[in-house]
């Protein structure tokens, strides 16, 4: 059985042959179709959660130069 770069799996010590080999990973079928369903919605909410993230420190520079405005503006008015 031909090793390629990607799709390599461990097989437990002990396996069908001796000791410790690699083999190619079984063709695509349900298994796999789910893995990378399952895969798909992670990466989607992992974006879904990054543009919250990326929101959030927005509106927060928003506050915190609104506050540096104000505090330009006040101590413009008090001198």
């Amino acid at each position: 059985m031909a090793a390629t770069a990607l799709d390599l799996r461990l097989e437990p010590p002990g396996g069908p042959a001796r000791g410790r080999r690699w083999a190619e990973e079984p063709p695509p079928g349900p298994d796999h179709d789910d893995a990378l369903e399952r895969l798909e919605r992670a990466h989607a909410r992992m974006g879904e959660a990054t543009f919250a993230f990326l929101s959030e420190v927005g509106r927060a520079e928003a506050k915190v130069a609104a506050r540096e405005e104000g505090c330009r503006n006040l101590a413009h008015l008090l001198s």
